[in-house]
């Protein structure tokens, strides 16, 4: 009764590396590749800015492009 819904996910994603040797691979059917997943923007989610309603993906793009607050 708890109202939650929960799904399996069996897909692989390894956009740096590949993983076409393995079953359920989505990743290789795209000609993607990256050299890093380090996001260019850091903008970690914390309790604190959740539950003050803020976005700090929105506050670092914003900053970025020289956006006001």
């Amino acid at each position: 009764h708890s109202r939650y819904c929960l799904h399996v996910t069996s897909g692989l994603w390894d956009l740096q590396h590949g993983c076409a040797a393995e079953a359920g691979c989505y990743g290789d059917r795209f000609a993607i590749r990256v050299n890093d997943l380090t996001p260019d923007l850091p903008a970690p989610v914390t309790a604190i800015a959740w539950r003050a309603g803020r976005d700090p993906s929105m506050e670092a793009i914003r900053r970025d492009l020289g956006l006001p607050p």
